[in-house]
C-alpha cells in the first residue's frame, strides 16, 4: 500500500471514529459533562477510562478557575 492509501485509510478510520463517538453521545444523553469530556478522552486519546474521568475533572477544574479570573 503506497502513502495515500495509507493516508486514505487513517481518514477512513477517523471518520469512522467520529460517527461511532456521535453515536454513542446519542445514546447516553443524560450523562453529565463530566461523562461526557471523558468519553472524549476516551476516543481521542489512549486513555484508560479511569484516567480519562480524572483528566476530565482536571479540565473542568480549570475552565471554574478561569471563569473566576475573567469574573473579576
Amino acid at each position: 500500500m503506497d502513502m495515500f492509501g495509507v493516508e486514505r485509510a487513517l481518514e477512513e478510520i477517523d471518520t469512522t471514529l467520529h460517527k461511532i463517538f456521535a453515536l454513542l453521545e446519542e445514546q447516553a444523553p443524560g450523562e453529565s459533562q463530566r461523562e461526557r469530556i471523558a468519553l472524549q478522552f476516551c476516543v481521542h486519546t489512549e486513555r484508560t477510562p479511569a484516567e480519562a474521568l480524572r483528566a476530565a475533572d482536571l479540565f473542568l477544574q480549570e475552565c471554574d478557575r478561569q471563569r473566576v479570573r475573567q469574573a473579576e
